[in-house]
């Protein structure tokens, strides 16, 4: 989008806001209309979506700034906002929310776990305000802005689980590019050059942070093909298969990253292309494909390690509401499950 004037001065107040420049309130539109050299009428439309997103309360001698609101009762409670509900039989997510309550739930706390898709905490303004939590967990794919800003606004400690640019949220995700540069190491070390990523979900704030990222490893190691630069968080199944094809359009990879287990999607576009046995996948260990197009990867360290990580930061942030947030990279070094041969020719 063409970036104007006054979307200039709503994105550099939204950060002002949100990481505390202002304080209390905003400056008179006055005096905002001096600072940025500017007519009135754009620094009225410049303030006018803060208003509508909730972040601030116009008034006549400044905008009392909402993000920011006095301590909440303690509840000793975690929430854990999850995409959808536990599915019945569904093993890994049991063993996943086991390894979760023994980690967070100790000290006397407990662990509420949410379901994303309950419209009621987007359509009730009390939801968030009664609910019994002193802090929430955003999973993969759950953070939105708006839910960022309600949240912070009602005085809970926020955490996601992957980068969230400036969005008022504390941080804990695995060091993901770390892995993905050591991973795009050890291809051009078996002969590839032709590497392509792709990721699985929409991200809020991720994507641009993604792109800054996988564009450094590109320059650093040389990958081929400037088509291989685009990266994508499809939020289904046809993104991603469109962006398979777009991969293929013209010279195929040899390797797609597939930075999620299930393959599936990327997989069934290859094989319409005809390139399920010239093109190989490389993704964490899948019970999917076990075919020679498949490279599985194993991570390290074990959840826990991660779960104990966001624990330290969830207490920190309760402790301290005002302070800035914190980043937090869990490393870990992935390596193959199995020997894979080197590229031929």
């Amino acid at each position: 989008m063409l970036e104007t004037k006054h979307t200039y001065i709503t994105e550099d107040l939204r950060k002002g806001i949100l990481n505390g420049r202002f304080g209390r309130k905003l400056p008179p539109l006055r005096t905002l209309m001096k600072d940025y050299n500017v007519s009135m009428q754009t620094i009225t439309k410049a303030v006018r979506p803060l208003a509508d997103n909730g972040l601030i309360s116009p008034g006549p001698r400044g905008s009392a700034i909402r993000v920011f609101e006095g301590r909440r009762p303690k509840y000793w409670a975690w929430g854990i906002l999850n995409r959808r509900a536990l599915e019945r039989g569904d093993v890994i997510g049991l063993q996943s929310h086991g390894l979760i309550n023994s980690v967070l739930g100790h000290g006397g706390y407990n662990v509420t776990y949410l379901d994303a898709r309950n419209e009621r905490m987007r359509s009730d303004p009390d939801f968030w305000k009664t609910l019994p939590v002193d802090g929430l967990v955003f999973s993969y794919g759950t953070l939105t802005t708006e839910l960022a800003l309600t949240v912070r606004r009602h005085g809970i400690a926020a955490v996601s689980l992957h980068q969230a640019d400036d969005l008022p949220v504390n941080v804990v995700e695995w060091d993901t590019f770390g892995a993905i540069s050591e991973t795009v190491e050890q291809l051009l070390n078996h002969g590839y050059r032709r590497i392509a990523l792709q990721f699985a979900y929409p991200l809020e704030g991720y994507q641009n942070y993604a792109n800054r990222n996988w564009d450094a490893i590109r320059e650093r190691f040389g990958i081929a093909y400037p088509e291989y630069r685009e990266n994508v968080m499809p939020g289904n199944e046809d993104n991603r298969e469109r962006h398979t094809g777009y991969l293929c359009l013209s010279t195929p990879p040899e390797v797609i990253l597939c930075w999620h287990i299930y393959t599936d999607e990327t997989w069934r576009t290859l094989r319409d292309l005809g390139l399920e046995n010239k093109v190989k996948l490389v993704s964490f260990v899948s019970r999917h494909h076990k075919d020679n197009s498949y490279l599985s990867l194993l991570s390290e360290p074990k959840d826990t390690v991660f779960w104990e990580t966001v624990d330290s930061v969830l207490r920190m942030a309760v402790e301290n509401p005002s302070a800035p947030p914190i980043r937090k990279l869990v490393p870990f070094h992935p390596v193959f499950l199995e020997e894979f041969p080197k590229k031929k020719g």
